[in-house]
C-alpha cells in the first residue's frame, strides 16, 4: 500500500507519505506521519508471489481532522469557500447552502451567510473548528448577525457540543427565535462547560419557508 498527496502510485518523492505491506489475510495498517487538515491519496495492490504484484488499486482518499485551537479563537474568514477546518450540515437537502459572501453593513470583512429558501423550511448548520475547553472555566461568545431582507423569516440557534453534527450539538447557548434586524447586530453570550474537552460552535438557521 501507499499513502501519498498525490496521485502516482508507485513513483519515489516527497509527495509518498507511507507505504508497507501487510501479512496475508490482514486488511489493515496504520498510518502514521501525516498532518492535520491535510488531503491524502490511499493506493492498494495484491502481492502475487514470483509472479509480482497487482495493478495499484483505484485512489482512496480522505482529509485528517483539524488540531483543536486555543483560547482565544477568532475565526479569520477566506475570500471565497469556507473558513479553514469550518464544516456545514445541510439537513433539509436544498441547494442553499452556507457559505462566505461579501462584508455586510456594520460587519468589517466577509460573512457567513445562506439564502432563504422559498419551498423548504430552513434546516442548515455551520460548525466551526475544535476548541480546547476546561470544566467549570466561564468562556464568552461574541459574534454578529442580521437577515436579508425586511421580510425574511429567520432563526438562528448556537449550541455546542463534541462532535460536527447537529445530533452532538447538545449545550444550546442561545436561540434567537425572532431576528428581526435588518442591520448588524453585536451580541455576546457568556457560558461554562461542565467537562474538559475538544467542543465546537454549531449556528444552526432554522425557518419555514420564506
Amino acid at each position: 500500500y501507499e499513502v501519498r498527496t498525490n496521485t502516482s502510485p508507485g513513483v519515489a518523492g516527497p509527495q509518498l507519505i507511507q507505504s508497507g505491506s501487510t501479512a496475508n489475510g490482514v486488511t489493515t495498517a496504520n498510518v502514521t506521519g501525516v498532518n492535520t487538515n491535510t488531503n491524502y491519496n490511499v493506493y492498494v495492490r495484491s502481492s502475487c508471489g514470483s509472479d509480482g504484484s497487482s495493478i495499484w488499486s483505484v485512489v482512496y482518499s480522505f482529509k485528517t481532522e483539524c488540531d483543536a485551537s486555543a483560547i482565544p479563537y477568532t475565526v479569520v474568514m477566506p475570500t471565497s469557500g469556507l473558513p479553514e477546518c469550518f464544516k456545514i450540515e445541510n439537513l433539509n437537502s436544498d441547494t442553499n447552502l452556507w457559505t462566505t459572501s461579501t462584508a455586510q453593513t456594520g460587519i468589517t470583512g466577509r460573512v457567513m451567510s445562506l439564502g432563504a429558501n422559498s419551498t423548504l423550511a430552513s434546516n442548515d448548520w455551520f460548525y466551526t473548528r475544535g476548541v480546547q475547553l476546561v470544566a467549570n472555566q466561564s468562556y464568552r461568545l461574541t459574534f454578529k448577525y442580521k437577515k436579508g431582507t425586511a421580510s425574511a423569516n429567520q432563526k438562528l440557534k448556537v449550541s455546542y457540543g463534541n462532535n460536527l453534527a447537529s445530533t452532538e450539538m447538545t449545550n444550546q447557548i442561545v436561540d434567537v427565535a425572532f431576528v428581526t434586524n435588518t442591520d448588524a447586530q453585536g451580541v455576546f453570550f457568556d457560558f461554562i462547560p461542565s467537562t474538559s474537552g475538544v467542543f465546537y460552535f454549531g449556528f444552526q438557521r432554522y425557518a419555514a419557508a420564506a
